[in-house]
């Protein structure tokens, strides 16, 4: 979970692509006031999900909730001897 401008939009997006590249299981929820910031770009292929601030607590629970089941459903099996 990270927001997207670190405290700009490119430190963000260089985020994105660095933990892209150190694993592609890792699930990425990017929370940003300004998602206009990252839906033209191809940063944002990298991503699971990209919520709007203000994000209700409830939303970002079911968000989390549904990207780990979906996490332990691809990639746990291959995990088991």
């Amino acid at each position: 979970i990270m927001d997207l401008r670190l405290p700009k939009a490119e430190d963000g997006l260089a985020l994105i692509r660095q933990a892209r590249g150190f694993c592609h299981q890792m699930h990425i929820l990017v929370l940003s006031g300004w998602s206009a910031d990252i839906e033209s770009r191809p940063e944002r292929a990298l991503v699971d999900r990209v919520l709007s601030k203000p994000v209700r607590s409830q939303e970002l629970i079911r968000t989390v909730a549904q990207l780990a089941v979906w996490f332990f459903l691809l990639y746990l099996p291959a995990a088991l001897p």
